[in-house]
């Protein structure tokens, strides 16, 4: 029987990594397809944060929220997603936010010291408040920022 032993070496997980495995386990032909899918990749990542201790690159593409992962909630314990950012932001030189862009408030940018490029990615098409996201953006000076991507901002 596999432990899964393997994975506390892993250093990099992509969201290709977890659709690439899900697609080769779940045929597309497969009644109720995407449902499987979004099935099997939530105990993928439940895999992940259980087993995989030494990811320095972490990638989090999915509807659900990373705190409602049960393995998750010691990275989250009494904490919500803009404090869990806002103290990570006086390190972080990139920052990536998809799909869901509604789950987090634009307050976290006031954090983001050394930032170089910021990607807001509205994947899911769900309505955003821009002019918040802007405002937050307008207040905060950033010597150092290279790129803002807006994608899918709808009209």
């Amino acid at each position: 029987m596999a432990t899964l032993d393997y994975m506390k070496f892993f250093i990099r997980i992509t969201p290709f990594w977890i659709i690439d495995m899900a697609n080769l386990l779940i045929k597309v032909k497969v009644k109720d397809y995407k449902h499987k899918i979004q099935i099997l990749e939530g105990e993928i990542y439940k895999l992940i944060l259980s087993k995989c201790i030494n990811v320095k690159h972490f990638s989090w593409e999915t509807e659900k929220n990373f705190c409602e992962y049960p393995n998750a909630r010691s990275f989250c314990k009494d904490k919500d997603k803009n404090n869990v950012i806002r103290e990570k932001g006086p390190t972080l030189k990139n920052i990536i936010l998809q799909p869901t862009l509604r789950c987090v408030s634009p307050i976290f940018i006031q954090s983001l010291e050394k930032i170089l490029e910021i990607t807001l990615n509205n994947k899911l098409n769900r309505y955003i408040d821009w002019q918040e996201w802007e405002k937050c953006l307008n207040i905060k000076k950033f010597p150092h920022l290279g790129k803002i991507w807006w994608k899918n901002i709808g009209d």
